[in-house]
């Protein structure tokens, strides 16, 4: 079994992937680490749950259903300002720069590997804000 959840994590990140697999693969890593772990398969249905729950931390495909990462990033800032913190996930070879565009905190190029997932979620979570991009 995992670890606990780490003190005054109390919020579930939430992973918006279309691609099911990946999406039940990321879950359970996490899950695993003792991290709670919300989905949703569009980027519809990322506004609707971060508007009822206010997740922790956001990982944010690029490529979804209805609306895209662009959009879903675009109308969280809207709404939010820097207060969500997201991670890009893509498989495109520009990762990097669709973070920059979405405002990420970092980026994970697919595939990716699932010990960089669990430490960029734990330090993204965990620590305060930076104002700079890292890299992934």
């Amino acid at each position: 079994m995992g670890a606990e959840q780490p003190p005054g994590w109390a919020k579930p990140i939430l992973v918006v992937e279309d691609d099911p697999d990946l999406r039940e693969l990321i879950q359970f890593v996490l899950e695993t680490e003792g991290i709670a772990v919300a989905t949703v398969a569009d980027g519809q249905a990322a506004l609707e749950y971060v508007e009822r729950e206010s997740p922790s931390l956001i990982l944010l495909d690029r490529e979804l259903p209805i609306l895209d990462g662009v959009a879903v990033a675009a109308q969280l800032r809207a709404a939010h300002g820097d207060t969500v913190r997201m991670i890009a996930m893509t498989a495109a070879s520009s990762a990097a720069e669709f973070a920059r565009e979405v405002g990420a905190d970092d980026y994970l190029q697919k595939p990716f590997d699932v010990n960089a997932l669990i430490a960029m979620v734990r330090r993204l979570v965990l620590e305060p804000r930076s104002d700079e991009l890292l890299v992934g």
